[in-house]
């Protein structure tokens, strides 16, 4: 971020995802300074909390993004071939329905149930008998004849269905509910319950399509509010965090192994017998082995599927 000192390097008409504007990009940066110290605090506290500290306590100098104003989205033209990637994909191209091989998946239609979360009808569509359902996946994926298009909902429009819509890098959201375990955890001096209601409200706000009396009733909800219900704070920083994550695919699947919420013990079938989680990492693509000179093929591959745990994911008695 000190690439954007006063006096220091200038952005020009290029910049697609915050429009030359330095002050979005200081905040984009340390913002995302604070998502690394997050994502590595249960293996270097230490540093976590040094890198936390130095950005709260110098806001001139490190900005971050504290208003969905802020947010880092690659907004698309609109026009083919550059169109959003999920419109291309399951949009209602050419005024056909949307495609039908997409659907939501059950964890996050539970975790948008359960509490009455005012997000559900943006996130998702309801089915054809006017219910929200998502795929299940698990030993019994194949054989559930429920997985079909009539009864899993598809994804919300405001997610996939605008041929300009957006790609999120990061918003706010994130923001406050990193500051939220930081001061929860005592990473950080600041109030955790304040943050983590603020990171609801902006990630419930940034559709404009929720009314701020719905969101002060789901802040109320017995499982959402602070210091309420069976669930502990931390979890419930974690669990919104990854909802608020959503179209953000890959942060959201690293908090999920980060956190271990929600808990997902789902396995696909030919892999159930030696896993009880989802896959950890990534597995290396054929096509990039054969375009890349230097892969190392003598390295003997296992269970290529799945990997190992990544260094930040130090969860215990996870296969």
């Amino acid at each position: 971020a000190n690439l954007f000192d006063e006096g220091g390097m200038a952005i020009g008409v290029g910049d697609f995802l915050l429009n030359g504007d330095v002050t979005k990009w200081k905040k984009f940066c340390n913002s995302l300074r604070l998502r690394v110290a997050i994502r590595m605090s249960s293996v270097d506290e230490a540093t976590a909390s040094s890198v936390i500290t130095s950005i709260l306590a110098d806001p001139q100098k490190y900005p971050i993004m504290t208003s969905n104003a802020d947010n880092a989205y690659w907004w698309f033209p609109g026009v083919a071939p550059d169109q959003e990637l999920w419109y291309e994909s399951m949009g209602t191209i050419g005024g056909a329905q949307k495609q039908s091989g997409w659907r939501m998946q059950q964890p996050i239609i539970d975790a948008l149930q359960n509490h009455n979360d005012p997000r559900l009808p943006v996130y998702a569509d309801e089915n054809a008998y006017g219910a929200y359902s998502g795929h299940r996946f698990g030993p019994n994926d194949r054989s559930d004849t429920m997985n079909n298009s009539f009864n899993r909902s598809h994804i919300g429009d405001w997610f996939m269905n605008d041929p300009a819509g957006f790609v999120p890098y990061m918003h706010c959201a994130e923001v406050y509910f990193c500051l939220a375990e930081a001061y929860e955890r005592g990473l950080a001096t600041g109030n955790a319950q304040e943050a983590y209601e603020t990171g609801i409200t902006m990630s419930c706000s940034e559709s404009g399509q929720i009314d701020p009396a719905a969101i002060t009733a789901f802040l109320a909800e017995p499982e959402v509010a602070w210091n309420s219900g069976t669930t502990s704070n931390l979890d419930k920083i974690a669990l919104q965090k990854w909802i608020s994550l959503f179209k953000q695919s890959v942060e959201g699947w690293s908090e999920a192994r980060r956190t271990d919420v929600p808990l997902m013990t789902g396995v696909a079938e030919d892999y159930a017998g030696s896993h009880n989680r989802p896959p950890f990492r990534m597995a290396y693509a054929d096509e990039e082995k054969s375009l890349n000179t230097s892969f190392p093929f003598d390295v003997e591959e296992t269970d290529i599927f799945y990997g190992t745990q990544v260094w930040w994911d130090t969860r215990s008695g996870v296969q």
